[in-house]
C-alpha cells in the first residue's frame, strides 16, 4: 500500500489514502497475475495524514537511493567533519542530517564516527560518493533502510 501511494502520488501527482490505493497495491505485489490483460483501477479517498505522506515519500526516495545515510568513521581531529562536508559537496550531494559521536565508548580512540544522510541522484551517484570517501581515508558502512532490494 505505502508502495501505490507513492506510485499514486509520483506518476499521477495524485494523493490517495491507503484504502484508495489498495487496487493498484494488489497489481504492484503480483504483477504475473493480472499480465496480459486490461486492467481498471478505481482510485477513491485523499484522506491521508501529511506526516504519514512525508514518511512514505522519504521511505521511497531511500528505496530508490536518493536518500541515502552512511556511517563514516574518520580520525578526530579538527577540521575533518568540515572536510567529510566538503566531499559530499563536491560530489554534487546534499547533506540533509548529522549525528557526530566521538566520545561514545563504542567509537574507536582517537576516531570519531558520523551518521550522514544526504540526497543523491541515484545508486550509482551514491557508490560514486562512498568511493571518494574511502579513498580520502574514511570507513565507510551504507546503514541500508529495512527491506532495501540491494541489502
Amino acid at each position: 500500500i505505502e508502495r501505490a501511494i507513492y506510485a499514486y502520488l509520483v506518476g499521477l501527482n495524485t494523493l490517495a489514502e491507503g484504502a484508495g490505493a489498495a487496487g493498484l497495491a494488489a497489481l504492484l505485489s503480483d504483477p504475473e497475475r493480472f499480465g496480459g490483460r486490461k486492467i481498471g483501477l478505481v482510485l477513491t479517498g485523499g484522506n491521508i495524514d501529511p506526516r504519514l505522506v512525508s514518511a512514505i515519500t522519504v521511505r521511497a526516495l531511500e528505496r530508490e537511493d536518493r536518500v541515502v545515510t552512511f556511517r563514516i568513521t574518520l580520525r578526530d581531529r579538527p577540521g575533518e567533519l568540515g572536510r567529510l562536508a566538503d566531499i559530499i559537496g563536491r560530489e554534487g550531494a546534499n547533506i540533509l542530517e548529522v549525528s557526530h559521536q566521538r566520545l561514545l565508548l563504542d567509537v574507536p580512540i582517537m576516531r570519531a564516527t558520523t551518521d550522514i544522510t544526504i540526497e543523491t541522484r541515484d545508486g550509482g551517484h551514491a557508490a560514486r560518493i562512498r568511493q571518494v570517501l574511502e579513498t580520502e581515508g574514511m570507513v565507510v558502512t551504507r546503514l541500508a533502510p529495512l527491506h532495501h532490494p540491494t541489502s
